[in-house]
């Protein structure tokens, strides 16, 4: 998770690997690269709230033709996500320290973004306002890799990612402050704006997604 504007993940920016392992293990890791190469021909390419920048060190060696756009509100994280990079690779990535629905990107289109485990810091408004948002930046054919938490859809499994999903967002109300308090359901904001998804994978029964869209527009 990475918060919506006002809130701050730096207390967690250090401990946020060890924690999520601890929880996880390597899926919400395996969940993030799932269909990352699909960018590789990609030329500019945002990233939403990646936090201490695992994907964006993977990113920079799947797309190497791409110009790469950081942007989060916690300065901690994205000096995590600049050290894990080479310098090299330094001068292809633009690292802002911004709330999403002000941040000045530049006037260019932008052919991928990826939000993941980011819009589940938002209410069910706000994070359709942050899909609305994006999607007025996004060039024709436009990908948009979305992954995050779920809910499976019955049985014990959905009992267990209720509860899990309510620790959480207690956890991450009292450490950032974010406001939300359940998971916002965006599919059919996604299909509204003309996005069709192409691939979905899911784990443990629907916990944990990884969807990739494609803008379904002319010119």
């Amino acid at each position: 998770m990475s918060p919506p504007a006002g809130k701050s993940f730096d207390r967690l920016a250090e401990p946020y690997e060890a924690l999520e392992r601890a929880a996880f293990g390597g899926l919400l890791e395996t969940a993030r690269f799932e269909f990352l190469g699909e960018l590789h021909g990609c030329r500019r390419v945002l990233l939403l709230g990646d936090g201490d920048g695992r994907l964006l060190a993977r990113l920079v060696g799947l797309a190497p033709q791409a110009t790469i756009i950081s942007v989060d509100q916690s300065a901690a994280m994205l000096a995590k996500a600049q050290r894990r990079l080479r310098p090299e690779d330094l001068s292809r990535v633009k690292f802002y320290h911004a709330d999403v629905l002000v941040a000045d990107l530049g006037g260019e289109r932008l052919d991928a973004i990826v939000t993941a485990f980011f819009l589940d810091c938002f209410s069910q408004p706000e994070a359709e306002q942050v899909v609305q948002q994006m999607d007025k930046l996004m060039a024709p054919s436009a990908l948009w890799l979305e992954v995050d938490f779920g809910l499976p859809a019955r049985g014990w499994r959905r009992w267990y990612a209720q509860g899990w999903l309510k620790l959480m967002y207690t956890f991450f109300r009292w450490r950032t402050g974010i406001t939300a308090k359940a998971l916002p359901d965006l599919q059919s904001t996604f299909h509204n704006l003309g996005w069709q998804l192409m691939k979905c994978q899911t784990y443990r029964a629907g916990f944990v997604y990884s969807r990739l869209y494609q803008k379904n527009r002319q010119g």
